[in-house]
């Protein structure tokens, strides 16, 4: 069996701040210890599972997260190649996918550093359904037969998983009560949840189906101000415009939907 690791860092136990996610702040390295744990805390519950291969995706950022010699040797790594491959590497042979240390959509309440690529994004959606990060990645893995078979990160994260993809394996590493300010697990008692989720929702494979929705697919991002709008469309213009903060763009491919932003 062959498990594709899909991390960030907000959705980290230990990371509090929105600083720590910076990385040129002194804290971000911290930050990434705790993404190492809970990321080898997961492949070690892969591979209690059964699995034969696992490669991580270090997302955050674009990559370089990771202290490459901390990771669990019995893995491999890769860096996404920003929105334009959010899940860099994914390809039909993968028997499942863990989503580790995710947050929730943009404008989610009591939701940890809640965003959807970026601070400019108010809403982003599919044929009229709003989706964040981790609706789209269910997507892009789910053209290629791909399941989430697991999801670790603060609450309203899992909640938004669950409302799209119910089935799947949740850990709730913390709690937020604004937006930077959350009750959080101790990282040493999440990486031992993780480890025994991720074997556990191994079990899954076979039983879970990919995420799919029909196309063709109507894409619509919605920005915080009319600014961001202006830039858009005059570097790419083929988008059509509806409104001074929305775009719109048409695809028959999934693998499309993130490209002309």
């Amino acid at each position: 069996m062959k498990i594709y690791i899909m991390t960030d860092l907000e959705g980290i136990a230990g990371v509090r701040r929105d600083t720590e996610c910076i990385p040129d702040r002194p804290e971000f390295a911290q930050a990434c210890r705790y993404l190492e744990k809970e990321v080898n805390a997961a492949i070690a519950g892969a591979f209690d599972g059964g699995a034969k291969e696992v490669l991580v995706c270090d997302s955050h950022h674009g990559g370089f997260n990771f202290n490459f010699a901390n990771l669990d040797p019995r893995a491999r790594l890769c860096e996404n190649n920003g929105i334009l491959k959010l899940m860099a590497e994914i390809d039909s042979t993968f028997d499942g996918y863990f989503n580790i240390g995710h947050h929730a959509k943009a404008g989610t309440m009591h939701a940890f550093l809640e965003h959807t690529q970026c601070s400019s994004t108010f809403d982003y959606t599919i044929n009229g359904v709003s989706y964040g990060e981790i609706g789209q990645q269910l997507l892009l893995a789910g053209d290629y037969g791909v399941p989430q078979l697991m999801i670790s990160g603060d609450r309203k994260a899992c909640e938004e998983s669950e409302s799209i993809y119910p089935g799947s394996l949740s850990v709730i590493v913390k709690e937020a009560y604004a937006r930077n300010k959350v009750n959080c697990m101790h990282p040493d008692q999440a990486a031992l949840l993780i480890r025994e989720t991720c074997k556990q929702s191994m079990k899954l494979i076979g039983k879970l189906k990919p995420f799919k929705i029909k196309g063709p697919y109507d894409i619509r991002l919605t920005f915080t101000n009319t600014n961001y709008a202006d830039k858009i469309v005059c570097s790419k213009p083929f988008l059509e415009r509806l409104d001074g903060r929305t775009v719109r763009y048409i695809t028959d491919d999934i693998k499309n939907i993130l490209v002309p932003f």
